[in-house]
């Protein structure tokens, strides 16, 4: 991670990093709703950005995709072009 990146930026990141992670366990934005105890629609807007994602969210999410908050967070190094595309 730059030492300098916006927290939107950041906070991008780790929303990339999160729904890659739940789509690479086969969940839909419907199972993880579920399991979240929240509408669908909250994870979707959660995903795009409409909402924010607290740190409550990440932890919360990392838990039952039953991965580290170490491991969501070193997700994000990712290529910028790659971002770019996921987040338009």
């Amino acid at each position: 991670m730059q030492p300098f990146e916006s927290p939107k930026f950041i906070e991008e990141k780790v929303i990339l990093s999160l729904k890659m992670t739940r789509k690479g366990k086969n969940l839909t934005q419907g199972d993880l709703a579920k399991r979240m105890n929240v509408s669908r629609d909250t994870i979707a807007r959660l995903e795009s950005g409409r909402s924010r994602v607290t740190l409550g969210h990440v932890i919360s999410i990392a838990r039952i995709l039953d991965v580290s908050l170490d491991k969501i967070l070193s997700e994000i190094e990712i290529n910028p072009e790659l971002l770019q595309k996921q987040i338009t």
